[in-house]
């Protein structure tokens, strides 16, 4: 039986993020059906493939964030690369179910404003699918 306070959260990361993202590195979640409440949590693991599909909630074909297409076989495939990384969280309130959806932000080392800039151009050019 698994520890009952503790529950992983799946991240969906595009792939020009990615290079940004570390195990290890801090994490804060908000979840949209608790507003005000913070869960801090660390990367606990990063995907090595991208996603194949996402889970209808997040798609925007129901009203979440992410563009996705649905495929003949009836998965959601996300239109942009996207990668997961997963986090732990502690909640010994268990507030916190399976399918709850929200915002993360992730701690990531420092880098230079000429870096940022370079990442921010380097966005707008889209690659891939």
């Amino acid at each position: 039986m698994g520890n009952p306070t503790r529950v992983d959260a799946i991240l969906y990361l595009p792939q020009s993020e990615l290079k940004f993202v570390r195990a290890g590195q801090p994490v804060e979640l908000r979840f949209d059906h608790l507003p005000g409440a913070r869960f801090a949590g660390q990367v606990d693991e990063l995907s090595l493939h991208e996603v194949r599909s996402v889970p209808a909630p997040l798609s925007a074909l129901y009203g979440g964030p992410l563009p996705a297409q649905r495929q003949r076989d009836g998965r959601l495939q996300p239109q942009e690369t996207l990668y997961w990384a997963r986090v732990g969280l502690e909640h010994p309130q268990g507030w916190l179910v399976p399918g709850m959806c929200g915002r993360a932000r992730i701690t990531v080392e420092h880098s230079s404003l000429g870096q940022r800039v370079w990442h921010a151009l380097a966005g707008l050019v889209r690659f891939g699918r």
